[in-house]
């Protein structure tokens, strides 16, 4: 269950060397920004950084969950930023790794 504070779910799967970020709405599920690519990059990155600060809707940090998925090493340059960004929020505790197949079963139910 998530705390009330959260209003966003975002969601970013790192297996391709272009990931993909969806979020969604809490508690409605709303798709609130359809899966897309971002790059590999710094720019990329920025860009990412400018949606979650929009996806928090100018409140604190602490409104969006990320769930990263942690598998290979792509993940980890994308963590880094993510969670060097949210320290400086303290909201660091919002970037979480994800195992995709500890979840691959809620998909289908």
């Amino acid at each position: 269950m998530l705390g009330p504070e959260i209003r966003c779910v975002v969601g970013i799967d790192v297996a391709k060397p272009a990931p993909v970020v969806c979020a969604l709405e809490v508690p409605s599920g709303a798709m609130r920004h359809k899966p897309s690519r971002i790059e590999a990059t710094a720019a990329g990155y920025a860009l990412l950084r400018s949606w979650l600060h929009t996806w928090a809707e100018g409140g604190p940090a602490e409104t969006v969950l990320i769930g990263l998925e942690a598998t290979g090493s792509l993940w980890e340059p994308l963590y880094d930023t993510l969670t060097q960004a949210a320290a400086a929020q303290s909201a660091a505790d919002r970037v979480v790794g994800v195992q995709p197949g500890a979840t691959r079963q809620d998909r289908w139910d």
